[in-house]
C-alpha cells in the first residue's frame, strides 16, 4: 500500500474512533492555527499542541490520532525517530503563539 492510501486508512480509523465531525473540528483547527513554513526555528511537542487543541476545540486526541490528523493536513515532523515527536511550526502564527504563552 502506498503513503496515501495507508494514510487514508489511518484517518478512517481515526475517523471512526473520534467521529467525523471532531475530524473536521480539528484539521480546521490545525489549518487556522498551525501555519506550515519551511524554517526550523520554532518548535513545538505533541503535548503542547495537543492542548491548545483540547482547550480550544474540546477534541482529546491520543498521540497516534494527532499524528494521523497532523500528517493530513501536510504537517510533518522533524524528529520522526524520537519518542515524542516535534512539530516545525511558524513563529509567524501569532493565534497559536499567543494561544501556548496562555496556557
Amino acid at each position: 500500500m502506498n503513503y496515501e492510501g495507508a494514510l487514508k486508512e489511518k484517518l478512517a480509523k481515526v475517523e471512526n474512533e473520534i467521529g467525523h465531525e471532531n475530524v473536521v473540528k480539528a484539521k480546521a483547527w490545525m489549518s487556522d492555527n498551525l501555519i506550515k513554513i519551511a524554517s526550523y526555528n520554532r518548535k513545538h511537542s505533541t503535548s503542547d499542541i495537543k492542548e491548545c487543541l483540547r482547550k480550544d476545540a474540546n477534541i482529546n486526541l491520543t498521540n497516534d490520532e494527532f499524528n494521523c490528523l497532523m500528517f493530513s493536513c501536510d504537517f510533518k515532523p522533524a524528529n520522526v525517530d524520537n519518542k515524542e515527536w516535534v512539530f516545525m511550526i511558524s513563529s509567524y502564527s501569532p493565534a497559536f503563539v499567543r494561544r501556548l504563552n496562555n496556557y
